[in-house]
């Protein structure tokens, strides 16, 4: 018996023997693939990856392409050894596309990221790294520009933190999840007329000195068209609602980059914690976002409305829902012919039928541009990143431009009317009414 016990004892200490060297063997194996996965690692680093359009480098740089221009982009990695995957991705494929191959076609007016993804990765090993690098493209209209296709900016993007936006869904139908849940309560802040932004402010033509120096005319100036009325600015307007200071820093980024006017919309009886409690079916908002003619009142106006013709529409998202009070605004004021852009903020929900909901709110010819919902989170880059891919920031331009073209000098009366309506007289445009001279005046 004795002795039966002693090998039972022998035996356990046999297999305690064996798992401790199987514990040691395990480690050791460990720390060798380790090893050899760093080893890898080093082997197949990428240190750099270059972009080039044509002979110009363009790495994390601006390069401009004209409407319907097709260019090749050339993606060259250090080192050069070694198997490596490229791949391109265009973040504004309405404005440009790029396909496998890394060729770019500028299909409209605006500006987007294009990223580019090299993978390399060691044979035999599953041991891979990644470096992406990126180009902005901007697509501009031949017709308003007179550059040359190498007179391309080359500005490097301030977007170090860029993390990439969040497109907004297509789907008109969200989970209770994603929209029961308003912003929160803020003291509310008086509201007047919209503020104006100093960018908005128009400036004047200084008048010319006796002495500058004025081009003879070689023929007879054609008849000039009537510019008695003033020349009409396009002018635009953000116009935000919020409870919580989420909506309005978004639209303060937008006014800020756009120089746009601002206007905060405020309710006549302002919403307090108790009237946002989602939770609670007795609530003043979940009472009124169940009633589709709801329509709470608004504190004060904008009296100058028809000078405006581009509207940042910005508010919450309310149970998937833009707030009542928004339908109380579109209702307030003649929109025909002006151009709308929605933009929303919630903590999930996507733009989602928010937007669409409230096209029938105004008349028919009302323009409705793509709108786009940001979070809390969102940064004044992110922003300026959207209005730019978007294409939103060029057709605002676009718009000022074309009213500058069609501004003209009025030859007759030798004056030009600034933006004010003003007219000013243009020293030095005496005897040129329809008269040949190479007299100095």
């Amino acid at each position: 018996m004795q002795r039966f016990r002693k090998g039972k004892k022998g035996m356990k200490a046999v297999i305690l023997l064996l798992i401790f060297s199987l514990l040691i063997t395990g480690f050791s194996t460990n720390s060798m693939i380790s090893k050899a996965a760093a080893k890898g690692k080093k082997t197949v680093a990428i240190k750099t990856v270059s972009l080039k359009i044509g002979k110009k480098k363009v790495t994390k740089k601006t390069y401009k392409m004209k409407l319907g221009e097709k260019k090749k982009l050339k993606v060259s990695v250090s080192p050069k050894k070694g198997k490596k995957t490229i791949r391109f991705a265009s973040r504004n494929k309405k404005a440009v596309t790029v396909n496998k191959s890394g060729l770019l076609t500028a299909k409209k007016t605006g500006s987007a990221k294009v990223r580019v993804t090299v993978k390399a990765r060691k044979k035999g090993t599953k041991v891979s790294v990644k470096k992406t690098s990126w180009v902005k493209v901007k697509v501009v209209n031949e017709k308003n520009t007179n550059q040359k296709d190498d007179q391309n900016t080359q500005e490097e993007e301030p977007n170090p933190t860029d993390t990439g936006m969040t497109s907004a869904p297509d789907e008109s139908t969200q989970t209770p999840s994603e929209t029961k849940k308003p912003d929160a309560t803020e003291n509310p802040v008086e509201t007047g007329q919209p503020t104006k932004s100093p960018a908005a402010a128009p400036t004047e033509t200084p008048e010319p000195t006796p002495d500058s120096p004025t081009a003879a005319p070689t023929e007879t100036l054609k008849p000039t068209p009537d510019i008695s009325k003033p020349a009409h600015t396009p002018k635009s307007l953000v116009v935000y609602f919020s409870c919580t200071d989420t909506t309005k820093k978004i639209a303060e980024y937008v006014q800020e980059s756009t120089g746009a006017d601002i206007y905060r919309i405020e309710a006549e009886v302002p919403y307090t914690a108790e009237d946002l409690n989602y939770g609670d079916s007795s609530t003043r908002a979940t009472k009124e976002q169940n009633d589709s003619s709801a329509r709470p009142a608004i504190s004060g106006t904008v009296s100058n409305m028809q000078e405006y013709d581009f509207i940042f529409l910005s508010y919450p998202i309310w149970w998937g829902q833009a707030p009542r009070i928004i339908s109380t605004f579109l209702e307030s004021y003649d929109f025909s012919g002006k151009t709308i852009i929605p933009i929303c903020t919630s903590h999930s929900s996507g733009i989602g039928s928010s937007a669409t909901n409230l096209h029938s709110l105004v008349d028919g010819s009302v323009t409705w541009l793509e709108g786009e919902r940001f979070s809390a989170a969102t940064s004044k880059e992110e922003v300026i990143e959207w209005l730019e891919d978007s294409g939103i920031k060029s057709l605002l331009e676009q718009k000022k431009e074309e009213q500058v073209a069609g501004r003209v000098f009025d030859f007759n009366t030798k004056t030009v009317t600034l933006n004010s309506g003003y007219k000013m007289h243009l020293t030095g445009m005496r005897n040129m009414t329809g008269i040949k001279t190479t007299k100095k005046i």
